[in-house]
């Protein structure tokens, strides 16, 4: 009987270290894997890419090229400034004296997020000033960055 038990014992230790072992392992394998959450670039943001689908270059807002805002003159009415660059894309009625036209451009699975802002103040119906036009890109430059971005990135040597 006393064979038995010390038997038993053993196998009743080995059990618990096994089980300690295998406890550990999945605290350190958690804890690596929810430390890669934080970190997310390099090696997990490459494979991230492998797997997300094809994501499209997006355009959004008003475009107003470097050319048109050239266009804009002190004294201009509100029609002609419509007619110029277009419908603002946004008014606010705290600020009815100052039209918005905002551009955003985002190329497919970059990060790069390009913004340009044009904001144009009127007193009585016409323009007395505006600001961001001296940062506003031209027709053709938009054309080749959308142009550029359609290329296979590793053609074009980026």
């Amino acid at each position: 009987m006393d064979k038995k038990s010390s038997i038993f014992s053993s196998e009743l230790q080995l059990h618990a270290i096994t089980f300690s072992v295998v406890v550990r392992v999945l605290v350190f394998a958690s804890i690596a894997l929810l430390g890669a959450c934080k970190t997310y670039g390099g090696f997990t943001q490459s494979i991230a890419h492998l797997i997300t689908p094809y994501q499209i270059t997006i355009v959004q807002g008003n475009f107003v090229s470097a050319e048109a805002a050239s266009m804009l003159r002190v004294g201009m009415s509100k029609d002609e400034v419509r007619s110029l660059i277009g419908t603002p894309l946004l008014t606010d009625i705290f600020h009815v004296h100052r039209w918005d036209y905002m551009f955003y451009f985002k190329r497919g699975q970059t990060s790069i997020i390009e913004q340009r802002d044009l904001v144009v103040n009127f007193v009585d119906d016409r323009v007395v000033s505006w600001t961001g036009a001296n940062n506003l890109l031209s027709e053709r430059d938009l054309i080749d960055k959308i142009d550029d971005h359609s290329r296979d990135p590793k053609e074009s040597g980026s």
